[in-house]
Formats: C-alpha cells, structure tokens, sequence
C-alpha cells in the first residue's frame, strides 16, 4: 500500500481568504490551520481509521495511493468534532472509529461506507471532495452547499481532485465512485461530463461512463441508513445493487 504522497502544495489555502467574504467560508478552516495539525500528512482524514492507541483498524483498507477505485465522498467535516480530538486522539483528523465510537458524528456512515467497500477486491482510496476544508460547527450531516458554491472553495476542490487524479501518471484504468450529489457534480465539471450523460448516470446508479481512463459511476451517499435522506427507496438493497453494478461494469471483482 503506497501512503499519501507529499501535499505540502495544499497547506496554505484557507477558506477564510475568500474574496466573497462569505461568512460561510470565513467560519470555515483548512484542516492544516488548526494548531497541532499543521504538519498532518494525509490529504483526506478517511485514509486511516485507528483505534485509541493509534493502531490501524485492519480492515480499513481505504488508504492506497496506488488506487484501482476513488470513494469520494460528498461531505466537509465540521471543524469542532475535529479540533476537540487534538491532544486526546492519536490521529485526530482520521476516520471515526465506529467500533469504539459508534455513536460519534460520522461513524455510522464509515461503517456502512466499510462494509459497502469490503466487496471491492482492488486497491481503494477513500477521501472527500472538500479535502481538508472543514465546514464550520459540530453537525456532519448539515448542508455543503454553500461552501461547494463559492467559487473560491470550488476552484480549490477541483485542483485538488485533478491532482489526485494526475499526481502518479498512471496510465492504466481507474474508477471513480461519487458518494453523492456534490462529489459527483465536480467530478462532472472536471471530466467535463455531457448533461446527457449526468442524467443517465443518476437514473441507473452504479452504471458507468468513460472519459479517458476513467471509470465514473454514481453511488449513493452511504450515510446514516435507514434515517438518512441520502439513501434510496428501497435502502440498503437497492444501494448495495448499485455498487454491484458498478463492479460488474469495471471489471473489479465483487467478494460475497
């Protein structure tokens, strides 16, 4: 497994130099702001999940930079759940343990987001497409909207993404899995993907289109089930069927 590449290059955006100054941006960070964390190595929080002894959970295999499939997810962290684990938390901007934490702010989705990826037999990378641009408050399900709308945060994602994209010169096959809305929206705009073919990747979930390399499919938000809005009727059937899909269309294996 290939660890995060150098990404000093993303240190020293911040939210709040936002032309706009929109209050949204100005109450936000880079994960990198925070003190403690301006040396942190990882690009997405999502690429490790340790227990409070600061061991790898070791089936949280979503941290290979050398990746066969891109989880990307839809949503910022928020900056408080964050910053409160600084100097109590061996990694404070990993993952939330959902074994030890199970009732934590996003620790039902990386369980579900766990089990869903678990099927894949290919090497996988899990982040999301704010990177490590915190959204201001305590409540990881609060809207992104905003933030993904000012041209000065979305300029920011999508150089990021083209750059994970890009950033080993791989020429060989990949697939991108968007886990909502907002990943798949800059993953469209950067790929310049038709309207056509948006439309068409949202009605049949988890069906492909190629631009390049790449593999894109449209996933669901595999978020708090059975409360969350992000899942479809149908639930977790229907959403599991959706990544099936998507691995029989690229060819990664589905493990039962």
């Amino acid at each position: 497994m290939r660890r995060t590449p150098n990404i000093d290059r993303f240190r020293g955006f911040s939210p709040q130099n936002c032309p706009f100054k929109h209050p949204w941006c100005l109450a936000s960070r880079n994960v990198y702001e925070l003190g403690g964390l301006t040396a942190e190595s990882k690009l997405y929080g999502s690429e490790r999940m340790v227990d409070h002894l600061g061991r790898e959970f070791p089936t949280w295999q979503l941290g290979d930079w050398d990746w066969d499939a891109l989880l990307l997810m839809q949503d910022a962290a928020p900056h408080d759940p964050i910053a409160a684990r600084i100097g109590k938390h061996p990694d404070p901007f990993s993952a939330r343990n959902f074994i030890e934490e199970p009732r934590a702010g996003g620790a039902q989705t990386n369980r579900n987001l766990h089990e869903l990826a678990g099927h894949l037999e290919c090497r996988k990378l899990a982040g999301s497409v704010f990177a490590g641009v915190l959204k201001p408050g305590t409540d990881y399900s609060g809207s992104v909207g905003k933030l993904l709308n000012c041209p000065h945060i979305r300029t920011y994602c999508l150089n990021v993404l083209r750059w994970v994209l890009n950033e080993d010169g791989r020429s060989t096959p990949r697939t991108i899995c968007c886990l909502g809305e907002h990943a798949f929206e800059v993953v469209c705009e950067l790929l310049d993907i038709s309207v056509c073919e948006r439309a068409r990747l949202n009605r049949v979930r988890g069906s492909i289109t190629q631009v390049g390399r790449f593999n894109i499919a449209y996933l669901w938000h595999p978020s708090r089930w059975p409360r969350s809005r992000y899942w479809p009727p149908g639930g977790r059937v229907v959403a599991e069927a959706a990544w099936r899909r998507m691995a029989d269309e690229t060819g990664i294996r589905w493990k039962p």
